[in-house]
């Protein structure tokens, strides 16, 4: 018994984190970062101020969970495709997928938590975290495609960092454009980029 009341906390703090999750996007979409205020989500949750702080104490600490919250199926989708037995090539594609079908998902509330200076430390500390996981998942497809010859010979974690860069400076246009659409048609771009490269008769170049 005492297990089965332990599952139904947690699983009920869980769905009491969704709640607010969804409170605080809404207030962040309308009031941006410096009106979103623990009074606002607390409203926008239907709880009161002292029950929001028994979930985070601190506004900072609640910005930092949606932040999470958006990222963690980014990572979780990239994991997965990593793990699939699936082609290089398709992995790469799928990466990228997973990465920009989020981002148009939470587009309204990343704008506000991207370009804020008071919150931008906080929000560099967690989307460092997330490159660095997606760095050695890409990575890790880079060696799969050199070891199964669908890429050309190339350091796995030279190409994984310019992939990334290339990633998050289309990440950052997409959320300062507000354009999705647009942000998918750059990130095929990419792709094709990566793996036929510029030359018209280009079959990859060996050694980067």
């Amino acid at each position: 018994m005492p297990r089965l009341s332990e599952a139904r906390k947690e699983w009920l703090t869980t769905m009491m984190k969704e709640t607010i999750f969804e409170a605080a996007t809404s207030v962040l979409c309308e009031h941006n970062v410096n009106g979103t205020t623990m009074n606002r989500v607390a409203a926008a949750a239907k709880l009161s101020k002292s029950s929001l702080y028994d979930y985070f104490h601190s506004k900072e600490e609640l910005l930092r969970f949606v932040c999470n919250r958006i990222t963690e199926p980014i990572l979780q989708a990239v994991e997965e495709t990593v793990e699939a037995d699936t082609p290089a090539p398709e992995k790469l594609e799928a990466v990228l997928r997973a990465i920009f079908e989020q981002l148009g998902s939470h587009q309204r509330v990343l704008g506000p938590l991207f370009w804020d200076k008071q919150f931008r430390d906080v929000m560099e500390s967690s989307k460092q975290m997330a490159r660095t996981t997606m760095f050695e998942q890409v990575a890790a497809v880079f060696e799969q495609g050199v070891e199964e010859g669908s890429f050309c010979r190339v350091d796995p974690v030279q190409a994984a960092r310019m992939f990334m860069a290339c990633v998050s400076e289309l990440c950052e246009a997409t959320v300062a454009s507000g354009n999705s659409d647009e942000a998918r048609r750059q990130a095929e771009g990419l792709l094709r980029l990566f793996l036929h490269g510029v030359l018209a008769d280009s079959g990859g170049t060996d050694g980067m």
